[in-house]
């Protein structure tokens, strides 16, 4: 499977179920951010003011279980270097970060996390995320959302 139309596929996927709640949504195709979303009211992103920049990460599995995914402080750090070139508060960041199992990008669940509470998910030298820990850590940090 084509890892690139996998990745864009699941920028799609989420940008289209943030429209389908009455938020504007769109991509933008920036080195470090995915996605620029209007959400004025802070419907469902409720730390910092809009425009909200995204970066989307997804990860697959080919059977029932969800892979865990793992980034390089150098990815985070790429996020924080393109939001200080464009002049956006890191406030206005979020991570999201996607899982789908069974081969099967139809079956993605994402979790959106505000950019400043990714600390929170650094064990080591990476940052981790899996499907069981951000649903446990999801309900501790505030303005983390599931789509």
């Amino acid at each position: 499977m084509d890892s690139r139309l996998t990745g864009r596929t699941a920028e799609n996927i989420l940008l289209s179920l943030l429209d389908q709640q009455g938020l504007f949504a769109t991509a933008l195709d920036t080195q470090g951010l995915d996605a620029i979303i209007f959400d004025r009211a802070n419907k469902k992103f409720k730390i910092g003011t809009a425009p909200f920049y995204v970066q989307i990460k997804c990860r697959g599995a080919s059977g029932p279980k969800y892979n865990p995914q793992g980034h390089s402080p150098t990815t985070i750090n790429k996020i924080r270097a393109t939001a200080k070139q464009l002049a956006v508060p890191l406030t206005s960041v979020y991570f999201a970060v996607g899982f789908y199992n069974n081969a099967d990008i139809r079956t993605i669940k994402y979790f959106v996390i505000p950019f400043e509470n990714l600390p929170e998910f650094k064990t080591g030298g990476q940052y981790r995320f899996s499907m069981q820990r951000c649903t446990k850590m999801r309900a501790g940090i505030k303005g983390m959302f599931r789509v």
